[in-house]
């Protein structure tokens, strides 16, 4: 039995503990959180002991951690319990930097630790269902858009929620990226709110990424154009329609075939917690490890870097 403290008991991190504390295989020991009344809610609804300082958990009552608090700690926390042998789900972004990403990353391997990042998308049952249909996709649009919130805002929207689609379309493209175009604003944050992303990869694959967290509706959209087939997904929804060209291209017989692919609706973020419980029992590599996540935050940085860029261009212009 896994024994598992969740670090941070807010919105995300208060599902975590929801999830471990009914999974089989795992057990929920502890939650933690700076803000007492929060900490005190979660060990009262679930019925463990709570933690205002990661510090103070007894190690030898844990395995592992679910890491959900704000991203400036995930580094120092992370670190700490990987250098003291627990296993790690932390949730995006990774890190504040690649560097410490990858001093992460040296740490689990060098304890034979499993440290899985959260890029939920990866788990939803839609994505997994399309895998039998993408094949060398040619050009990738994805929407991700939000009404706003105030959770969230330490980060921009790229490393926010963009990252999700980087992380998909990183996935199923499999080519290097050899050029990132980018603009984005700030609108309602110090931090840029919406965001739109060109990246072209050396196989000639074109994405455009465009995500908001100011818009008036809740969007999370994938369109997928290949060969022969256009491919349409519903992240909410989990639901997938694809077209796909039937008889032989400028045939007089040609004709579109349209279909909806069968997905087992299910919650990503169990699917998620039970493969970081899995791969501690059975010492696979995670969907998601460090290396994927860092691939993720470095096309992220290069989107950051390019609004910039053009930020600084366009007030030398003038």
């Amino acid at each position: 039995m896994i024994r598992v403290a969740v670090l941070g008991v807010g919105y995300l991190g208060r599902h975590h503990a929801r999830l471990y504390s009914t999974m089989k295989g795992a057990r929920l020991a502890a939650v933690v959180d700076t803000d007492e009344r929060k900490a005190r809610e979660a060990s009262e609804a679930y019925r463990v002991p709570f933690f205002r300082n990661a510090a103070d958990l007894p190690l030898s009552e844990i395995n592992a951690v679910s890491i959900a608090t704000p991203n400036e700690t995930h580094f120092h926390l992370a670190r700490m319990f990987l250098a003291r042998g627990k296993h790690v789900l932390l949730e995006k972004p990774m890190t504040q930097t690649l560097e410490e990403a990858d001093t992460l990353k040296g740490i689990a391997a060098a304890n034979n630790l499993v440290l899985q990042v959260g890029h939920l998308e990866r788990f939803n049952p839609a994505v997994e269902a399309i895998g039998e249909l993408v094949n060398h996709p040619g050009f990738i649009e994805t929407h991700r858009l939000s009404p706003f919130l105030l959770r969230g805002i330490q980060v921009d929207v790229i490393m926010e929620v963009m990252i999700h689609d980087i992380d998909i379309v990183l996935d199923f493209v499999k080519s290097k990226v050899v050029e990132v175009r980018a603009v984005g604003i700030e609108v309602l944050t110090q931090q840029v709110d919406i965001a739109n992303a060109r990246i072209e990869f050396a196989n000639g694959c074109i994405a455009n990424l465009t995500a908001s967290r100011v818009s008036a509706e809740k969007v999370r959209k994938l369109r997928i154009f290949q060969p022969n087939m256009y491919i349409s997904l519903d992240y909410n929804e989990q639901h997938v329609d694809y077209y796909r060209l039937k008889g032989k291209r400028g045939s007089p017989d040609t004709s579109i075939e349209k279909g909806t692919l069968r997905v087992d609706k299910q919650e990503p973020l169990r699917i998620e917690i039970e493969s970081f419980v899995h791969c501690i029992h059975s010492g696979n590599r995670p969907l998601v490890g460090a290396g994927e996540a860092m691939d993720a935050m470095a096309v992220g940085f290069a989107i950051l870097d390019d609004i910039e860029k053009r930020r600084e261009t366009h007030f030398q212009t003038y």
